[in-house]
């Protein structure tokens, strides 16, 4: 077998394993859009002139529950036996249901 016959395989066995396989998550509710990021305002001299700039950055906020999530997501995908063997030849698709208490 090739090289490229051999990462083939290993991608085909890692799709077929995965493919009943859902990771279910509970999640609380993120940081809404307007909270995510935020603008900063400053004058910078362009040829002699002060000219009002806006730049985006992200809040600590949203900063924090990314870290956290993430740490979630792999603890979550230990204990719930979800078969993960990452690749350079491989990504993933995530379908997500997103479902708000009344």
């Amino acid at each position: 077998m090739s090289i490229i016959e051999d990462k083939i395989k290993i991608i085909q066995d890692n799709y077929y394993e995965n493919l009943d396989c859902q990771l279910k998550l509970v999640s609380s509710i993120p940081e809404g859009v307007n909270h995510y990021i935020k603008p900063r305002g400053f004058v910078m001299k362009v040829h002699g002139k002060y000219v009002a700039q806006v730049s985006m950055y992200t809040t600590s906020a949203s900063k924090k529950f990314k870290e956290n999530f993430i740490k979630y997501i792999k603890e979550q995908v230990k204990l719930q036996g979800w078969y993960l063997k990452p690749n350079d030849y491989q990504h993933f698709y995530i379908d997500a249901d997103f479902i708000f208490p009344f």
